[in-house]
């Protein structure tokens, strides 16, 4: 059998060096300058780059306000034309130029003289007739009509034409021929002519 090993007395013998423990503050210290500072990951971390704000573009310039156009001068207004009579105005006329186709071309009814034409009377020239009546009432002819430049037709047609251009004053004295002679060539040249006489179914003016 194997014999028992001796135990060694404890107290006998080299006792075995323990380690010592490192000072707490150095091991702060080293695990200090393991950690990197932080100013230096600062520094050395990449700077996130600041939004740059885009500078909004200028609202549109306004348009230019156009330019009025220069006013054309107003063209200068149309005589006006003459007015027609006033009341009274178409019946004066007309009475007042029976009356002196009564004395030219002799004493025949309204109705027959109204449906006269003077130039069928060959004893007279009718412009004769015409040119009295344009300076009783300061009419003139229209030079756009052919017919004696308007005073021409019946002495019906005539009332109308000088009832549309009279002012309504004018009342000048028109000479007459002389009365013998209408009497003796221009009446009976007036009997001659056929009787043409037109129905008045309405008034010749107002």
């Amino acid at each position: 059998m194997a014999g028992k090993a001796k135990k060694k007395p404890a107290g006998k013998g080299k006792a075995a060096p323990t380690k010592a423990k490192k000072p707490k503050a150095k091991v702060a210290a080293k695990s200090a300058a393991k950690g990197k500072p932080k100013g230096k990951l600062a520094a050395k971390g990449k700077a996130t780059p600041k939004k740059v704000m885009k500078a909004k573009p200028a609202s549109k310039a306004a348009k230019p306000k156009a330019v009025a156009k220069p006013k054309t001068a107003a063209k200068p207004k149309a005589a006006a034309k003459p007015t027609k009579p006033t009341s009274g105005g178409g019946a004066l006329v007309q009475g007042e130029i029976l009356a002196m186709a009564r004395q030219v071309y002799g004493d025949l009814p309204d109705a027959r003289l109204l449906a006269l034409d003077p130039n069928d009377v060959d004893e007279m020239d009718p412009a004769t007739f015409y040119e009295m009546i344009g300076e009783k009432f300061g009419v003139t002819g229209d030079p756009t009509k052919q017919n004696f430049a308007g005073f021409g037709g019946t002495i019906k047609q005539l009332i109308e034409f000088v009832g549309s251009r009279w002012d309504g004053k004018t009342r000048g004295d028109a000479p007459m021929p002389p009365q013998e002679w209408l009497d003796e060539f221009v009446h009976p040249a007036t009997e001659r002519v056929p009787e043409q006489a037109e129905p008045l179914d309405e008034p010749l003016l107002d």
